[in-house]
């Protein structure tokens, strides 16, 4: 029996088993429902895999509701695998540890897991089937600053969010372009748009549909840039939309 479990329990890891669910696996360690689900964002709780692999926080509190996750460094961690992990930007979870080496990570050591208010928000993708092709990150050209996303020609690309159409119309460098402001204070920019379906001054819903996706020039392929702002300043979109499964 001891070796039974050894082997679905690796040091802060549960391999999930047939007949498992989330419920019955947080309250094994302990934790909250909410505090697992949000530790293990790319999971989705009615498709349990028997053999698939969850990571175990130490306590709840390290996983509060809204705001950044506290994670205890584990045997083989990279900073790579956790940005894939909790589906954030590499360089958002370098930027919240500014003062770690990631060469010389170590067992035991508490990383920052930038998340925003995923999940509290409501926020959506502005495309179905998301296809990320770059994100927030470090680029030749300086900081990619937010998602750019393949899609086919002429998709419908919808609103994330209820808000206010600031903007709607062309700018230099980025064809047509539709700003939102939202009720959270933050604007979500939608760049390379085909068609636009709004106005200036327009209230959307979220999903609603606000343009059609053009040709991104900078990457040679059918889509939109999508970039989040927080007074005045891009935030990277992967920590606040829903975590891709």
């Amino acid at each position: 029996m001891a070796a039974a479990q050894s082997s679905t329990r690796r040091a802060g890891r549960y391999q999930v088993q047939s007949g498992d669910t989330m419920s019955q696996i947080a309250a094994r360690y302990r934790l909250q429902v909410g505090a697992l689900m949000r530790f293990n964002p790319r999971v989705r709780p009615r498709a349990l895999e028997p053999g698939d692999w969850l990571l175990i926080p130490k306590k709840s509190t390290d996983v509060p509701a809204k705001g950044p996750y506290l994670y205890h460094i584990r045997r083989g961690d990279t900073l790579s695998k956790l940005a894939a992990h909790f589906n954030i930007s590499l360089l958002s979870l370098k930027q919240a540890n500014a003062d770690l080496n990631p060469k010389r990570l170590w067992v035991g050591q508490i990383v920052t897991i930038p998340v925003g208010d995923r999940g509290l928000n409501g926020y959506q993708w502005p495309v179905q089937k998301p296809n990320v092709v770059l994100s927030y990150s470090e680029q030749r050209w300086g900081v990619h600053q937010g998602l750019a996303l393949k899609t086919a020609a002429h998709t419908k690309i919808t609103a994330i969010a209820p808000g206010k159409v600031l903007f709607a119309g062309e700018m230099r460098g980025l064809g047509h372009v539709v700003i939102i402001d939202h009720r959270d204070g933050r604007q979500s920019i939608y760049a390379y748009c085909e068609t636009l379906f709004v106005a200036r001054d327009n209230n959307v819903s979220t999903r609603a549909p606000i343009c059609s996706a053009g040709h991104q020039r900078r990457i040679d392929t059918n889509g939109i840039y999508f970039e989040l702002r927080e007074k005045g300043s891009p935030i990277p979109p992967l920590n606040y939309l829903p975590a891709l499964p």
